[in-house]
């Protein structure tokens, strides 16, 4: 039988050690010490977690996590109990992470409200069908983690009634909204937007809701990390958090005399691409007060698609989050990145590769070989237009011509090396490299998100078609960029508006 997933296990845990350390900040509880063999053992009984919050009074306490309090019991045996608990040491970290909590003043009153896993609470507010309907306005796709990652949410039931009543006046409730041109349909759902994040914001601070965020604690040293973090707070008067900047870029592209090394390819004597971010970062000491701290975040390619953040090397194991190809190509798309990227691959395959920038590794070629060697020209090419200087040099997937060669038969060294080009050659022609930076960023983090390609979609074709027209006899001739200026101008008069980006909410982040 199959485990309960990682993402039931880890929160349903979490909660059962925080209201275990609520009862007995030792966890000792009536003369029983709660270790990491007293968990195991419980699976070797017929006790299981269940029977666990019976005879110690905690039941009460986890009505609202029943279902994943069954799923566990139901799946779990004694080896996945080792395996959890005291190989990958979640005892120790969830224990650690409980206690640093309740022993906070400023967050004490979430044991007064009711807890659930997001799912539970977003049906039982009626923010997932609210949400659904302003992703529909932005298309957005995928999970509303974007907006809000929060993995547990601790309540009182007037919260969840303020919530109901915001959204069911809402502007994307009216059935009149839907019949507006979309542009302010875009405006009207972001102000509804702006306001649910203000009154979660409120209900905090009314000690009436605490949405939590739960990365593993980092074990470092023999201790483990106790960061209570705040994210998407209000600005002070002072200015802080201050906005994120960009502070470096960094192409997988290095020369040596004359050859060079593209692809930043694990082994291949190259740095990997790499995008640094300086960010305030808002954290609670033990007294309750916020404290802000600049930090260096880092937006990396990830080997299994996509790109992730990483931050400083004491939090690794918290993450900021990844973000897929799919949705990386929505923040990515520009009309002059574009515009760029296919003029290379119409002359490397003769023919359309992909309709977004970033192919996910797509190749066209008659056979294998054939493929590899259309697939070794692209990354040439863009390679050439993002660093000049290699234009008259060899271009290798490693500085070692042993490493080289096994390199050059390997399919997935192409994949990575042609996604990482297709990013930074992106970001190197939009004309707004930075911006475009911190929306990933922005998106990894749940900080926002934006939806950049379907308006530069449009701006791109309409903008083709006004310079070609404007090449005709009698014509005033226009360049490409006065006709996308052009273009612009035209649909935020009348179809897209420039509103693509939608802030995130409130939430709590342990880590």
């Amino acid at each position: 039988m199959a485990l309960p997933s990682a993402e039931i296990l880890n929160e349903t845990m979490w909660v059962v050690y925080y209201f275990v350390a609520k009862k007995s900040p030792n966890f000792i509880v009536r003369g029983t010490n709660i270790d990491e063999n007293f968990m195991v053992n419980l699976f070797e009984s017929k006790k299981k977690i269940s029977g666990f919050l019976k005879d110690f009074g905690l039941s009460d306490k986890l009505k609202g996590l029943s279902y994943e309090i069954s799923n566990i019991d139901s799946k779990m045996n004694v080896d996945d109990a080792k395996k959890f608990f005291v190989k990958n040491k979640w005892h120790e970290a969830l224990k650690s992470q409980v206690l640093n909590l309740i022993n906070n003043p400023k967050i004490s009153f979430i044991n007064n409200l009711k807890v659930v896993r997001q799912t539970d609470f977003y049906k039982k507010s009626e923010i997932d069908k609210f949400l659904k309907k302003v992703w529909n306005i932005f298309s957005f796709t995928g999970t509303y983690d974007r907006w809000n990652p929060s993995d547990v949410w601790f309540y009182d039931e007037s919260a969840i009634k303020e919530i109901k009543d915001y959204i069911k006046l809402s502007s994307v409730n009216r059935s009149e909204t839907s019949l507006l041109q979309i542009r302010v349909r875009k405006n009207l759902a972001l102000n509804d937007i702006i306001g649910l994040n203000k009154l979660m914001m409120k209900l905090y601070n009314e000690k009436k809701l605490a949405p939590i965020s739960l990365k593993k604690a980092t074990l470092s040293r023999g201790s483990y990390s106790a960061r209570i973090g705040l994210v998407n707070i209000p600005q002070t008067k002072e200015g802080k958090p201050t906005p994120p900047k960009v502070l470096n870029k960094r192409n997988p592209i290095k020369s040596y005399g004359s050859t060079f090394v593209s692809g930043g390819v694990a082994g291949s004597g190259v740095k990997d691409l790499q995008y640094d971010i300086e960010i305030d970062v808002a954290t609670m000491d033990m007294n309750g007060n916020v404290n802000f701290k600049r930090e260096r975040d880092s937006i990396v390619y990830n080997p299994k698609g996509g790109l992730v953040v990483k931050k400083e090397s004491q939090f690794k194991e918290a993450q900021g989050g990844s973000l897929g190809i799919t949705d990386a190509n929505k923040i990515l798309y520009t009309a002059n990145g574009s515009r760029e990227i296919k003029k290379i691959r119409r002359d490397v395959f003769k023919q359309p590769l992909s309709s977004d920038l970033v192919s996910g590794g797509k190749m066209i070629g008659k056979n294998y070989e054939d493929k590899l060697k259309n697939s070794f020209e692209y990354i040439d090419k863009m390679s050439n237009e993002i660093d000049g200087s290699t234009k008259n040099k060899k271009m290798t997937f490693a500085s070692s011509s042993a490493v080289n060669e096994k390199y050059l038969k390997d399919q997935k060294v192409y994949v990575e090396a042609q996604n990482k080009l297709e990013i930074a050659l992106a970001i190197e022609k939009s004309g707004v490299g930075d911006e475009i930076i911190l929306d990933l960023w922005s998106a990894i983090t749940s900080k926002g998100i934006t939806n950049r390609r379907d308006y530069e979609r449009l701006v791109e074709r309409i903008g083709w078609g006004l310079h070609n027209k404007s090449k005709k006899k009698g014509q005033k001739r226009l360049t490409q960029e006065q006709a996308d200026e052009l273009a612009k101008q035209s649909l935020s008069a009348t179809i897209m508006g420039s509103q693509s980006k939608v802030p995130s909410s409130f939430h709590i982040k342990l880590y």
